[in-house]
């Protein structure tokens, strides 16, 4: 499996849903698809790699599938991250604006 820095696609979308900006195209699709996050940004975010084996038929096992933790995929990031930044920064990315969600 490749590392993270193969898919930088993966961290602009967890950048975008930490920023919980409505009008980055990210959010656009959540907010058809649902979005896990309708009231409060996280203010954390990161990704684990699984592998998923499909069980048997007929072995009793109520699950269509099981699966094991194999590693963290990526460090853990925050908004204010130096290290989120910097890959913004090499991939000349614009950082997306914090929002303040209204109540």
């Amino acid at each position: 499996m490749q590392n993270l820095q193969y898919n930088p696609w993966l961290i602009h979308l967890m950048t975008h849903l930490l920023a919980s900006d409505r009008y980055s195209p990210v959010n656009v699709v959540l907010s058809r698809g649902g979005n896990p996050f309708p009231d409060v940004p996280p203010k954390f975010i990161k990704a684990d790699l699984y592998r998923y084996k499909f069980t048997r038929l007929g072995s009793g096992n109520k699950n269509w599938w099981i699966r094991n933790n194999q590693q963290a995929y990526s460090p853990i990031f925050e908004l204010k991250s130096p290290q989120l930044k910097s890959i913004f920064r090499q991939m000349e990315w614009k950082m997306p604006k914090i929002v303040p969600i209204r109540s």
